[in-house]
Formats: structure tokens, C-alpha cells, sequence
């Protein structure tokens, strides 16, 4: 660390690399905007921690012998030994083209991933439970490379031999949001002696989030209830609310013609209403505990909640929402050994959310992240579903 000269300026902020860390009596630290004070407001030594760099994406690229390199170089060193024992400059040089191979060999398969970059784009959302394609784009690629994803066992990978996006296919992921996900490079040497790899984390645009898929089941609708009056005919639709019959005007729509009071006037006759009746419906997501009947619940909550929608209901969602900060970055590790070890991300404290979902779409987005427990619904003036590991239960 570089001192200043006595009498000279402090600087205005910690050396680079280095972050003050403040002491448990809260001491503000750099007072006087540099290090130069030693000591904080509240009279606590100030201290310095070195700050750790963030994982990278991608790891250095690996670079390992198989068989046959090892076979190749045990070769070469008894030709070696045997031109020093003999004076022979032919075995000499056959050792000496036998190494060259083999670094040769080493240095390509190196150089293969040394400047690749991987990118993808993707739906803006996936339903879980089923693989994900992803349109994969590589860059810097300069000899033939097979991306697998980090996997145990390691599912089939794609090659890649030119520049072109290709298709890449996810296995099926677990409900929940998708931060990124782990890719394998691996290439080998125009003689096939070595192999090497390198790991990185690949990042959609955007988080996308995985909700579960409709489950079907039989129940019961019950008797549609009006919480309100639409006009537009794209409104979401109830009751019709019928007020009287008047002579067919030119300009009037054929499904509005009450063919009975046609029948008893001898004349065309049109209904009149005063709109239509708005069906409100609350369905309430209870996903109990955590196991395989939580996300059976939660595909059902899917198939009421997307039936409800295309009957034109108003549709209000209700659940416990886990929404939790992107999970840590971890160390990638080698290419060549296990998967990283992903802790869970932090979870913020559970809170009801209740949404007015009017597309699969906007369904899927909030049961993504329902947290397991039962939600306090709010006050709601039309018809209310519960749902949970039981069943569809109407009040």
C-alpha cells in the first residue's frame, strides 16, 4: 500500500480493492473523506477489508490427457532414452515429433475455447415440470464444440460447428424463478489427445419464471355470481341483464333478436339490456407443505384459475408470495468434476398477494413463486374457490 508524504492531502477513499468495514459501534468510517483519520465519529478505529471480486461467468479453460496422449508420451520418453544410449538421431527425432504432437495437440484443444462466448434467448416464461428450449448463440467459436448442461448424470449435449444460433434444450426444471444455469464446454484436440472444457454460468435476459402447467380435475362450478355491470362486448361476461323487447331498427345485431317475442308480435323484435353482469372470482391458494401434493395443488389452482378466465370472469388470484432476491453467485469449479453447490437464495418475509390474473401468462407469473402456507385473503364481494392438497372446496 503506497503512503502519503507527511503533509500531503489524504486521499478522498480507500486504496483500490479495499472497503472500510464499519465496527459494531457504527463508527463512520473515512471521516474527513480519507483514510487519513484513524478514528470514527463515534471514536472506533476504522478498519480495512480487502473486497473478494465476484465470481466470473466462465471459468479458464481445463485441459486434460486421455489415454493415448499418456500412451504417446511414455513412448516418447523411451525413444528419447534410447537415442541418448544408442547416439540414434532417427529415434531422437521420433521423440522429439512425438512430444511436439502431444503439446501441439494440447495447445489446440486449449485454444478451441480459449475466446468462446455463450449467450441464449428464450420465452419470457416456461412451465415447470417440462425441458425448456432456449435459442443458443457462440461466439468466438473456432473449432467444433459440444455444450452439454451441468447435470448429473450429464444429459446429451449439442454440437456446435459454426457461428449460427442453434437450439438447446433444457431438462425439466422445478417450479420457481430461473436466474441462469450452468453450461459445459467441451473440445479436443485435431488429433483427439486432449480434452478440454470449460464451465459457464449462462443468464437469460430476464429471470424467467417457471409456474406449474394446468392440471385438470372434475368439479362443480357453482352458480355465476354478478359483482358489477360491463357494457363492451369484450367485458368480461356473466349474466346478461335483460330489461325489455323493442322493434327490430336497422343496424341491430342478429344476436340480439328475441326470437320468441318475434314470434308472438309477427315482427322482428331485439332485446334491450342494461349491460352485462361481471362474475367475480377469488380463488384462494392453500399449498400446505412442501412435497409432491404442494405442486399437484398448485397445477390445479393453474386449470380453476385459466377455466375461470376463458369464461370471462374476473379473476382474482390469492397467494403467499416468496419473491426472493437472485440466488448467490457461487466458484464454478472444473469443467471435468461435479455440478457447483447452489445454496438457496434469500427469502424475503412472506406477504399475501392478491392479483387480478386475466392470461395463463400472468397465472403461471404468480404461482411461480407461491410459498408453501395458507394466505390471508382479503374482502371479496363475489364468489370464492379455495384450493388445497384436499381439493377445490367452494363456500
Amino acid at each position: 500500500m503506497a503512503l502519503a508524504a507527511p503533509g500531503a492531502p489524504a486521499p478522498a477513499g480507500p486504496p483500490p480493492g479495499w472497503v472500510p468495514a464499519v465496527g459494531p459501534t457504527g463508527a463512520t468510517p473515512w471521516p474527513g473523506g480519507g483514510p487519513g483519520g484513524a478514528v470514527g465519529a463515534t471514536g472506533a478505529p476504522t478498519t480495512l477489508r480487502r473486497e473478494l471480486p465476484p465470481p466470473e461467468a466462465s471459468t479458464r479453460p481445463y485441459v486434460r490427457p486421455t489415454g493415448t496422449a499418456w500412451g504417446l508420451f511414455v513412448l516418447a520418453v523411451l525413444a528419447a532414452l534410447l537415442s541418448l544410449a544408442t547416439r540414434s538421431e532417427a529415434q531422437l527425432a521420433v521423440a522429439v515429433a512425438l512430444l511436439a504432437g502431444i503439446v501441439l495437440d494440447a495447445l489446440t484443444a486449449r485454444y478451441a475455447l480459449s475466446a468462446l462466448a455463450i449467450r441464449v434467448d428464450g420465452a419470457a416464461d416456461a412451465v415447470a415440470g417440462r425441458p425448456t428450449r432456449w435459442q443458443l448463440h457462440v461466439d468466438g467459436l473456432r473449432r467444433p464444440v459440444a455444450l452439454s448442461p451441468t447435470l448429473l448424470p450429464r444429459p446429451p449435449g449439442v454440437l456446435v460447428d459454426r457461428g449460427e444460433p442453434g437450439l438447446l434444450v433444457l431438462p425439466a426444471a422445478s417450479r420457481g424463478v430461473l436466474h441462469h444455469f450452468y453450461l459445459d464446454a467441451h473440445a479436443t484436440g485435431p488429433i483427439g489427445l486432449f480434452e478440454a472444457g470449460r464451465r459457464f454460468r449462462v443468464s437469460p435476459p430476464t429471470p424467467v419464471p417457471l409456474g406449474p402447467g394446468p392440471l385438470p380435475v372434475d368439479h362443480e362450478w357453482p352458480t355465476p355470481k354478478a359483482v358489477g355491470f360491463g357494457l363492451s362486448p369484450v367485458a368480461p361476461r356473466g349474466d346478461d341483464l335483460f330489461r325489455a323487447v323493442r322493434p327490430y331498427q336497422r343496424g341491430d345485431e342478429r344476436r340480439h333478436i328475441h326470437w320468441k317475442a318475434s314470434a308472438h308480435h309477427g315482427e322482428l323484435m331485439v332485446r334491450e339490456s342494461d349491460g352485462v353482469g361481471v362474475v367475480g372470482l377469488q380463488i384462494v391458494v392453500d399449498l400446505g407443505q412442501p412435497g409432491p401434493r404442494a405442486e399437484l395443488t398448485a397445477s390445479v389452482a393453474a386449470f380453476v384459475a385459466e377455466e375461470a378466465v376463458r369464461k370471462g370472469w374476473l379473476v382474482q388470484l390469492v397467494t403467499l408470495d416468496s419473491s426472493s432476491a437472485p440466488p448467490p453467485l457461487v466458484q464454478l469449479g472444473s469443467p471435468f468434476g461435479a455440478p457447483p453447490i447452489q445454496p438457496p437464495a434469500p427469502v424475503r418475509r412472506l406477504e399475501t398477494q392478491a392479483l387480478r390474473v386475466s392470461s395463463p401468462t400472468a397465472i403461471r407469473h404468480q404461482l411461480a413463486t407461491a410459498a408453501y402456507g395458507t394466505p390471508q385473503a382479503p374482502e371479496w364481494s363475489g364468489l370464492v374457490c379455495r384450493i388445497t392438497p384436499d381439493g377445490v372446496v367452494w363456500p
